[in-house]
């Protein structure tokens, strides 16, 4: 069984390797342009369209890497909680709230489906990084307090407010 360092050490690697292949080796993160930024997170969103769970849980990883501000490139602690909230907006931008819902939905059915008790899920390696991922993305985005942001701010807590059509149990 792997360690909780082994499993960080591993995921790292997979979320690297899977960068590296979408970068050219001269580039990082933060020299692309915003534009080339989100046409990445658009390319990690569709792992959520493939039926394996590896896929699933490689593209959360990823995004969380993101939202938690690429920090194998930032300097300071400083630098990686800006870029943190700005990677924040340009994921929300490409649609990810939806569909992160949507994945913590279909495992509450998954558990639902099988009969498992409640004290699975928090076992659930998958769930625990759906979690972290909405979690990181709403304190992310509720800690902006730059003006150019609030009508966004405004909208993404807007639309974790509503109810979700065909989510009723």
């Amino acid at each position: 069984m792997l360690t909780q360092k082994h499993r960080i050490c591993k995921d790292v690697k997979a979320i690297m390797s899977t960068f590296e292949s979408s970068l050219d080796s001269s580039e990082n993160w933060y020299a692309l342009a915003d534009v080339d930024k989100k046409r990445l997170i658009c390319e990690l969103l569709e792992f959520y369209e493939q039926k394996d769970v590896v896929h699933h849980s490689l593209g959360t990883q990823c995004i969380l890497y993101i939202l938690q501000g690429k920090y194998n490139e930032c300097n300071t602690l400083a630098e990686c909680l800006s870029r943190s909230t700005e990677n924040a907006f340009l994921v929300y931008e490409c649609g990810y709230l939806p569909i992160l819902l949507n994945q913590i939905h279909l495992q509450l059915e998954e558990y639902k489906a099988e009969n498992r008790q409640s004290d699975h899920v928090e076992e659930s390696f998958a769930m625990r990084m759906l979690l972290n991922t909405l979690y990181t993305m709403i304190c992310l985005i509720k800690s902006a307090d730059d003006e150019s942001v609030q009508e966004q701010k405004s909208a993404f807590f807007k639309e974790l407010s509503e109810p979700m059509h065909g989510y009723a149990t």
